[in-house]
């Protein structure tokens, strides 16, 4: 199915806009911990979306600007915000979708691209698609013997896995939350089928 076509499963709950107040402080701590329980890449998220790096976001969660003080950047905090709005399942199939269908998705127009960063977004899209990494055979079972005994790792665990098949972190995070999505989408569908039969 076309990534295009999943973001009309998903109308956006944009109840922020600018004219909105948001405290930025709260929801850059709601954010982190939402990463983190998810184990969602700073990475991922940053890129797609926001349209950012990683190191911005690494900043703006640390140090955020109150929203009083915000201009241009009050729409990187809204795109976090109508992310956060959504439903568990619908944040991390937000976090598949294309740009255009992420832009539709949180009800905004695309963002203002950083200087630093390309103008067209599909061309951050294409880089990171280089950067894919193929698991070895041996490598790929591990880690799917290890997701069939847990779903979810402590970082300090999936660190040690990360060291023990000479992967980096970021491999073996993202390896996890895509079994996570497959398994729901599996169960998903299994429903569907179930329903139908009767």
């Amino acid at each position: 199915m076309d990534q295009d076509s999943d973001s009309s499963d998903y109308p956006p709950k944009t109840e922020f806009d600018e004219d909105s107040y948001i405290d930025t402080k709260d929801l850059c701590r709601r954010i982190a911990i939402e990463l983190k329980d998810n184990s969602i890449p700073q990475s991922v998220f940053a890129e797609k979306i926001l349209c950012r790096s990683q190191g911005t976001l690494s900043d703006l969660l640390s140090n955020p600007k109150p929203w009083d003080k915000l201009k241009s950047g009050r729409k990187t905090f809204l795109r976090m915000q109508n992310w956060l709005n959504q439903s568990l399942d619908k944040k991390m199939a937000i976090l598949e979708m294309n740009t255009e269908a992420v832009n539709r998705a949180l009800g905004m127009s695309p963002p203002v691209p950083a200087k630093h960063s390309p103008r067209n977004p599909k061309a951050v899209w294409a880089g990171s698609n280089k950067k894919r990494i193929v698991f070895t055979n041996i490598q790929k079972k591990t880690l799917e013997a290890i997701f069939k005994r847990t779903e979810r790792l402590s970082r300090e665990m999936q660190q040690t896995i990360a060291s023990h098949l000479q992967l980096d972190l970021e491999s073996v995070l993202n390896f996890f939350m895509n079994a996570r999505r497959r398994n729901r989408n599996s169960e998903n569908d299994k429903n569907i089928l179930d329903s139908e039969s009767l």
